[in-house]
């Protein structure tokens, strides 16, 4: 079998500094705003709240005032399951502002979506790009043990093509920095094929064991971009015992190679 090989050559910037003039470079187009972040996870608390950060590119000396609007097409979050702050402002001199969100931690369904788009600014213009936010809500719950540190991991359902994740090894679990309830492990994805270690990052989420966000992507593919998502039954967890647990997870969710299918894997700690 004939095999191309590819080099990728990193591609070097040079920059010049003048010794006279340390002005440092400003933006001088057009203002624009937009979100800073177009996919974000939600973990909902009793009593807490959540920040989507729109940005601008040009200070103003006053504030200003921007609108948001909630994409009912794409949005899967129940009207009682979240709130919105009223006040959606930048202050003067400020780059930024925030649309602060209230979930209701009762009322959340797993894996729901709040979507908005930025539909205006006062004194700038909605970019063309990163203008709509998902936001992934969970129900979250606090978590006793740690669920970390190594344990060896074991497929328990029939194989995909070989096993999906590492098979009988050892693996690092750790938290995700930032996030409480999130884990993640490096491992291989399809292994019979592909060797090179990849995030694999799950949710530890009142009682049931969830992908984070909006699921995670195989660095191995077959020409599709496989996707790790919830599983149609997640497996459960005791939030005081990290002893022994499961992750159950779709396998191939958007059948890029083949069928979807529910993967289990079992976590027993070293």
């Amino acid at each position: 079998m004939k095999k191309n090989l590819k080099l990728i050559l990193p591609l070097f910037v040079l920059a010049i500094f003048s010794c006279e003039d340390n002005t440092p470079e400003t933006y001088t187009g057009e203002s624009i705003a937009y979100f800073s972040e177009t996919s974000v996870t939600y973990p909902v608390e009793a009593d807490s709240s959540f920040n989507v950060e729109v940005v601008v590119s040009e200070s103003s000396t006053a504030d200003r005032v921007f609108t948001v609007e909630i994409d009912s097409e794409l949005t899967t979050a129940t009207d009682d399951s979240y709130s919105m702050s009223a006040d959606l402002s930048i202050a003067a001199g400020a780059y930024s502002g925030n649309v602060v969100i209230n979930g209701v931690v009762s009322n959340v369904v797993a894996g729901s979506k709040l979507v908005l788009d930025l539909t205006s600014v006062e004194g700038s213009n909605v970019a063309s790009f990163d203008n709509t936010v998902s936001i992934t809500m969970n129900p979250s719950c606090p978590i006793v043990a740690d669920f970390t540190g190594q344990y060896y991991i074991e497929e328990l359902t029939a194989f995909v093509d070989g096993p999906t994740l590492n098979h009988e090894q050892i693996v690092t679990v750790s938290a995700l920095a930032g996030n409480a309830t999130q884990r993640t492990f490096d491992t291989a994805n399809y292994i019979s094929y592909c060797s090179t270690p990849n995030p694999f990052t799950f949710e530890l989420n009142c009682g049931q064991v969830l992908m984070a966000g909006e699921g995670t992507q195989a660095n191995c593919s077959c020409g599709g971009n496989l996707f790790f998502t919830n599983a149609s039954t997640p497996s459960a967890y005791d939030p005081e015992d990290d002893s022994y647990f499961e992750v159950t997870f779709t396998n191939d969710a958007y059948s890029d190679c083949g069928a979807p299918a529910q993967t289990t894997y079992s976590f027993t700690k070293q």
